[in-house]
């Protein structure tokens, strides 16, 4: 049995809304997770963009949930990202319409976008953020200070890992040895 309220909801109205909802963070998380943006998982979800910006701020479990969800996603593009630029994507080779071979096609594009991206970043950990702090102090102490990089561990990790790879690289370029003829 349902009774009304003050508003003229029932608490069985109330009961299928918070179904509703909990159905909807369900579906964003999954679509987080998964690697989308939190625009593309909100779309999935059937809300607004700030809807989940909202649920956020309100739930912390649902904001713990959120974390765990972009971390995952996060690895899934880290893996796509290795495994296009370092292990290569498998291409077909045509000849008279026929598939008669593959070839790994590598991303060295990737490669220097990744590097890029660590190499700026420890430029603002290590540069940067001291740089921008200290003219904040300067010139305007009211203002809030600038964000700090977490895990800086890592982003040396992998910039040492990229030029590795790149030094190898040169390396088998200069010597002539190609990644196709490792294949034969």
């Amino acid at each position: 049995m349902s009774t009304k309220n003050a508003g003229g909801s029932t608490s069985t109205d109330r009961a299928r809304h918070v179904g509703e909802v909990r159905e909807q963070k369900q579906v964003f998380i999954n679509a987080l997770s998964a690697g989308n943006s939190v625009r593309t998982a909100a779309d999935a979800a059937g809300v607004t963009f700030d809807k989940p910006y909202e649920w956020r701020e309100a739930d912390p479990e649902f904001a713990e949930r959120w974390q765990f969800a972009e971390e995952a996603g996060t690895d899934l593009i880290e893996e796509e990202a290795y495994r296009r630029a370092v292990k290569g994507v498998e291409k077909p080779i045509y000849r008279g319409g026929e598939v008669v071979g593959h070839v790994a096609d590598y991303s060295d594009s990737m490669l220097m976008f990744i590097g890029w991206v660590c190499g700026l970043a420890l430029a603002w950990h290590f540069l940067g953020y001291d740089l921008a702090n200290w003219l904040r102090l300067a010139f305007f102490p009211e203002t809030p200070a600038p964000p700090a990089l977490n895990g800086t561990e890592t982003l040396v990790t992998v910039l040492f890992s990229m030029l590795g790879l790149g030094g190898l690289r040169t390396v088998e370029k200069l010597k002539g040895v190609s990644r196709e003829k490792w294949k034969r």
